[in-house]
């Protein structure tokens, strides 16, 4: 385990991390809140260990379905969108970073243009969606919050 992962207390065994997410569902639950559970996305960084991405969603949609809450796969939304994702390293210097953040700010709307210059189709820097995965899952929260108004109007 990595060190800062450590440090942040992240949990990497699966059985593990079930436990602790089914904690905060039961948290939740018992205090009536209504919720839509959204998966992990893809990240589009090279060597990130997509695997466990996978089982940790199939964990998570697991549990929505014991608890009968809605689940959005945003990963598999976005295999969708991109069977064959772009893959991104952070090998620029901090300045570079600092730059590209400022530019970005200052002008939001080459966030998706910077993304693909990278040669990413989902994310703009590797981690953070663009447009496009966006959109996507904003339009299943829509359905999700759609069904739920309509099912707490009959």
């Amino acid at each position: 385990m990595e060190p800062r992962c450590r440090r942040l207390q992240c949990k990497t065994d699966m059985k593990e991390f079930a436990v602790e997410y089914e904690k905060y569902l039961i948290l939740l639950a018992d205090r009536q809140k209504k919720m839509i559970l959204i998966g992990m996305p893809y990240i589009e960084l090279k060597g990130y260990p997509h695997e466990s991405i996978r089982i940790r969603n199939k964990i998570i949609g697991r549990l929505a379905k014991k608890y009968e809450v809605p689940f959005i796969d945003i990963y598999a939304l976005q295999m969708e969108l991109a069977s064959q994702p772009g893959e991104y390293t952070w090998k620029h210097r901090n300045l570079t970073r600092v730059g590209e953040g400022v530019f970005t700010a200052v002008l939001p709307f080459t966030k998706d243009w910077l993304g693909r210059m990278r040669g990413l189709k989902l994310t703009v820097d590797g981690v953070h969606y663009n447009t496009e995965s966006a959109k996507a899952l904003a339009m299943e929260v829509q359905r999700h919050l759609d069904r739920l108004v309509k099912e707490r109007n009959h």
